[in-house]
């Protein structure tokens, strides 16, 4: 059950139409993008009755790859990515392609309970098993009552696909997230769990979308949906 009034969990790192192609294996090996590879980005809500996009919302951007197999928090293969927004806001995006091609990104979270919370998301690209990422289990006193408080991601891998970006028809992987949150202190209890869903296109060594969609509560509260997804591509 989601309640708005859970503790706010916030993923500040960045985040065509898609066919079933379940039945069939993508053979195809993960390349890791080589310096000056770039990826044109848009970013926008959906609206929370038709699903579509709102177009007022829509963000452009342009991502780079700057480095690679460089180290960066404890992996040693990272690819640094710089973004470029098309409203002048810049950040950076940390990938590691992992020895036996499984793909670990890089994300910051804000967070009531632990303040920033900096972890990275295994996506078995290769393994195909769900990985389970902890991202804080603590306990806190607030007013003489202990709180405990645990949130943690569960990735796993769903079926194949195929994604057209530009006009070209790319192979692609789902992958489920699934963000669970429970609170308890006082005698009372809460509990949130969102979904995640990003597809990654082992050709071009990106995860060329990633979509969150309208959840509606208990109480009838709808939240907008949002997408990230690659329109263009240039690789070097």
């Amino acid at each position: 059950m989601i309640k708005r009034s859970l503790f706010t969990l916030i993923l500040i790192t960045i985040l065509g139409s898609c066919s079933d192609n379940s039945s069939n294996t993508i053979n195809e090996s993960t390349i890791q993008p080589k310096v000056g590879s770039k990826f044109t980005v848009e970013y926008y809500d959906t609206d929370t009755t038709t699903g579509k996009p709102i177009s007022s919302s829509i963000l452009k951007s342009v991502w780079t790859y700057s480095k690679t197999g460089t180290t960066y928090e404890g992996k040693t293969n990272v690819s640094e990515v710089n973004v470029v927004f098309s409203n002048s806001q810049t950040s950076s995006y940390f990938v590691n392609y992992e020895s036996n091609n499984d793909l670990c990104i890089s994300k910051t979270f804000l967070s009531s309970i632990v303040s920033v919370i900096k972890s990275w998301f295994y996506y078995p690209t290769s393994s195909k098993s769900p990985v389970t990422t902890v991202l804080y289990d603590t306990t806190i006193i607030s007013s003489g009552v202990s709180e405990s408080s645990k949130s943690q991601v569960t990735i796993s891998f769903e079926n194949n696909e195929t994604l057209e970006i530009n006009g070209k028809s790319i192979n692609v992987m789902k992958f489920k997230s699934v963000h669970e949150s429970i609170r308890v202190g006082g005698g009372i209890t809460q509990s949130g769990t969102s979904i995640e869903y990003d597809y990654y296109a082992p050709s071009l060594g990106f995860m060329v979308k990633s979509e969150t969609p309208v959840i509606t509560t208990t109480d009838g509260y709808k939240s907008k949906g949002k997408v990230r997804i690659v329109t263009d591509f240039d690789l070097k």
